[in-house]
């Protein structure tokens, strides 16, 4: 009965290494994911709240020091795929969170492009910018032919690549996704998108 009624307590806390830190995660993919990256659940509080109408879902880490930089690239790669963020855990977490998240955030928009440009564009290979091998304005060239866009529909300005709006590029979704596929942040670009004025 004994056993019984610690495996029963177990459960209950879900944390049963120590009941004084008990998980409060509803999210089973997010345990699971920080599971896998030897992070403790009980670690971090998760939060869903509406911000200005949309749901804003995030963890906060209290009382943790940052974690060593393989775990929180673990941890990004996790959050980022969850659709999730951090907030309110500290300057110094978070600032040991953020080049982690970035680096993460940018390989999962790439994955993203690329599986958009195979899906909508299959067989065909989209133009990769090599640094040194042309300008970024050739590179844009490429970009238009490629998605079959009209000349100077993608625009330059200092070290971004602006994407026109769908009302003004019927392609700028080839456009948007062949630029991020190019992963042109890893050679000190940046690729944004139009904006109404």
């Amino acid at each position: 009965m004994k056993r019984f009624w610690l495996f029963a307590s177990c459960l209950l806390v879900a944390s049963c290494g120590d009941p004084a830190k008990p998980v409060t995660m509803i999210d089973k993919r997010l345990i699971a994911g920080l599971r896998t990256c030897g992070i403790d659940p009980a670690d971090a509080a998760q939060v869903s709240e509406r911000v200005n109408g949309r749901l804003s879902n995030y963890l906060v880490f209290s009382r943790v020091a940052p974690y060593p930089e393989p775990k929180m690239r673990c941890l990004a790669r996790v959050l980022v795929r969850a659709d999730y963020g951090i907030r309110q855990s500290g300057d110094t977490f978070e600032r040991a969170y953020q080049p982690a998240w970035k680096a993460e955030f940018d390989i999962h928009v790439q994955g993203l492009a690329t599986s958009w440009l195979q899906e909508h564009r299959p067989g065909q290979r989209p133009p990769r910018f090599v640094k040194g091998g042309g300008s970024l304005s050739d590179f844009a060239r490429e970009l238009e032919e490629f998605c079959g866009a009209k000349p100077n529909a993608l625009s330059l300005k200092g070290q971004s690549l602006t994407v026109p709006l769908q009302d003004d590029e019927p392609q700028a979704e080839c456009l948007s996704a062949a630029a991020l596929a190019a992963n042109l942040d890893k050679h000190g670009f940046a690729v944004q998108t139009s904006s109404y004025e």
